[in-house]
């Protein structure tokens, strides 16, 4: 069992000490995740104003009991198919982008709370960055399937991908080692992520202020993990 139980102001204390070391190399990587984020928002735009405007006329139709018109239902119906082909296009390079620049997001945070240079090999960011592309995949299932017991996973292995920087572990020895750190910290770890995510969204307003946020919200969780890792080796 977990030896100790985290408090999330001396994590947040930890983190921002951290982050104001080495916030330039954090917002940077922090920067990239997000232009990769924002590529396909950029490519399906058009798309998508056209398919809101497509389904406010089918809706206005219904409300006042008009016939549908086939052929804004087929635009629509083509509309929809454009914009799941431009998304699949776009995600095969957006998606493991994303995941590989997360980790090493989550590498330099990590690196950061240590206040130590340690580097790992591409290959093994690689490699990583595939388990944790699986991970999320199977985090996102599991909350959509079922909401609870997907929130409760994704805490579980909240420290896998870490772990396996930190330790070199595989993914199964890690998911073991992840699940014995968050034991008896479920709802501190709770709090941690409805924190950080809440920050995250409120800074979606200024869109730039997406970055340094990210950039904390993955230091926070860097500091969490060193603090648990500490009381559980």
């Amino acid at each position: 069992m977990a030896r100790h139980r985290v408090r999330l102001s001396s994590c947040y204390a930890l983190a921002w000490k951290s982050f104001a070391k080495w916030w330039i190399p954090l917002c940077l990587i922090s920067t990239g995740i997000f232009i990769f984020e924002l590529i396909p928002r950029i490519f399906v735009h058009e798309d998508m104003q056209q398919i809101m405007k497509l389904g406010e006329r089918i809706t206005l139709d219904i409300i006042y009991e008009k016939p549908v018109s086939e052929a804004v239902f087929n635009e629509l119906t083509l509309r929809l198919l454009l914009l799941r082909n431009r998304l699949l296009k776009h995600g095969l390079y957006v998606f493991p982008a994303v995941a590989f620049l997360t980790i090493m997001l989550l590498m330099t945070a990590n690196k950061a709370v240590k206040n130590k240079k340690d580097q790992k090999s591409v290959g093994r960011m690689i490699y990583v960055s595939f388990i944790h592309v699986i991970l999320s995949i199977a985090k996102l299932l599991a909350f959509f399937v079922f909401i609870l017991p997907g929130i409760y996973l994704y805490i579980r292995l909240f420290f896998v991908s870490l772990l396996m920087l930190e330790k070199d572990q595989g993914p199964l020895q890690a998911i073991q080692k992840s699940w014995t750190m968050t034991r008896g910290n479920f709802w501190n770890l709770f709090l941690l992520i409805v924190t950080n995510t809440l920050i995250q969204t409120i800074s979606i307003i200024t869109i730039i202020g997406i970055i340094p946020t990210t950039a904390f919200a993955n230091t926070a969780r860097a500091a969490v993990f060193q603090m648990l890792l500490k009381n559980t080796d």
